[in-house]
């Protein structure tokens, strides 16, 4: 069967089985040609028109493979060539059922070779996207993770004008240079400041250290409600309950306040407000890799979090950092040149989450190196040298 491309003069010849000739054409559907810039192949598609519905004409995407198999699920041709719809070339992904927990979908997901990440990827934004009305948007950091994922939304998902799907970038002021240079090479991306500077933030909450989960333990520790608050904090890991790790309890004689806000304060809070003047809902790269309450909102809501106090898509969830180098380097994605300064994470230059964890050269021994301006605010001005020092943690 022959098929052209709406926008281009390009017609193409599609084959599939016999067999399924007579289904194919009692749809009344025309199939036409869509290219995928990101694929670099053409694919075999139809829109049907479903009416009138809220005042809006609606209409549904329908992919000749996954009509041919009979599944709206991940179809996926064997020989990788997109034009051979054969039956004996389409294949189903083995996707955990419904009755799967969260868990073993996530352990399956995992699992899966690049291509098909991306390719379950995609259907989570497809889904994201229509569930919201295409009332959808990037949450856009310029690090490696984010970039990755606005790439995918605007040039392989199959959605409406994709390249048209805002980016919004939260200015916490905490961005390393480079890093604010490469976002302004992006078109469609907003810029929404925080109401509080990050100074300000540790001088009213706290420093932000180890993880979000300690800190905002340790601060509750400082500063709790009741004694048999304080008492299960510095408790928990004797037990089955969360608390304060045994490797931190020091920290609850720190002569400075210790406190998980900052992320709030700097990021969440101008999401919120940002989604509140727009209704549009966001989409973030961020990974069950990174964190344990990362991980365990996934364990709760999966990829789509339709029904969470604040309903938020983490379409890259099961993706790893091999994963995300991986995909730069094979479709040739730019990416902000701080990565090629010696820096492996690019999130708030002054943020000591995960410090314990970094390879020598740390952050901060990297960032004297790299910014030595930046470096000595941060050290002296801010007095996050006195932070370390307390924790041991060497930063010259």
């Amino acid at each position: 069967m022959e098929v052209s491309s709406n926008k281009e003069c390009v017609t193409l010849e599609t084959i599939f089985d016999a067999s399924e000739f007579e289904r194919v054409n009692s749809t009344n559907l025309s199939w036409h040609l869509e290219w995928k810039q990101a694929y670099k192949k053409y694919y075999v598609k139809a829109t049907k028109y479903l009416g009138m519905i809220d005042g809006k004409a609606k209409y549904k995407t329908i992919r000749l493979h996954t009509f041919l198999m009979n599944k709206d699920s991940t179809v996926y041709h064997i020989n990788g060539d997109t034009m051979d719809n054969r039956l004996s070339n389409l294949s189903i992904a083995q996707l955990p059922t419904e009755q799967s927990t969260h868990l073993e979908r996530l352990t399956y997901l995992q699992s899966l070779s690049l291509e098909e990440k991306i390719d379950v990827t995609c259907e989570r934004i497809e889904q994201w996207y229509k569930y919201w009305d295409g009332k959808v948007y990037v949450s856009f950091s310029g690090g490696k993770d984010s970039t990755v994922l606005l790439d995918i939304v605007r040039n392989r998902a199959f959605i409406p004008d994709g390249k048209s799907v805002r980016g919004v970038f939260y200015d916490t002021g905490l961005e390393f240079p480079e890093i604010r240079d490469f976002i302004k090479t992006k078109e469609n991306i907003d810029w929404e400041k925080p109401r509080l500077t990050f100074r300000q933030v540790i001088e009213k909450f706290g420093y932000p250290v180890v993880s979000k989960e300690q800190s905002g333990l340790l601060s509750t520790y400082k500063n709790p409600n009741y004694q048999k608050q304080k008492t299960l904090l510095s408790e928990g890991y004797k037990s089955d309950k969360r608390g304060i790790s045994k490797k931190w309890m020091f920290l609850t004689e720190a002569p400075f306040e210790i406190s998980d806000k900052c992320c709030t304060q700097l990021k969440k809070m101008p999401s919120h407000r940002y989604e509140k003047r727009t209704g549009y809902h966001p989409m973030v790269a961020s990974t069950v890799n990174e964190s344990f309450i990362r991980k365990k909102t996934y364990l709760k809501y999966g990829c789509n979090a339709y029904d969470a106090k604040t309903p938020v898509s983490t379409p890259m969830a099961f993706w790893n950092e091999e994963n995300v180098w991986e995909y730069i380097k094979k479709y040739n994605i730019s990416y902000s040149k701080i990565y090629d300064m010696g820096y492996n994470r690019t999130g708030c230059m002054f943020c000591m989450f995960g410090i314990q964890h970094d390879a020598n050269p740390n952050r901060f021994q990297t960032m004297k190196k790299t910014h030595p301006k930046i470096y000595k605010y941060c050290i002296e001005d801010l007095g996050i040298g006195k932070v370390l020092d307390f924790m041991d943690i060497d930063y010259e």
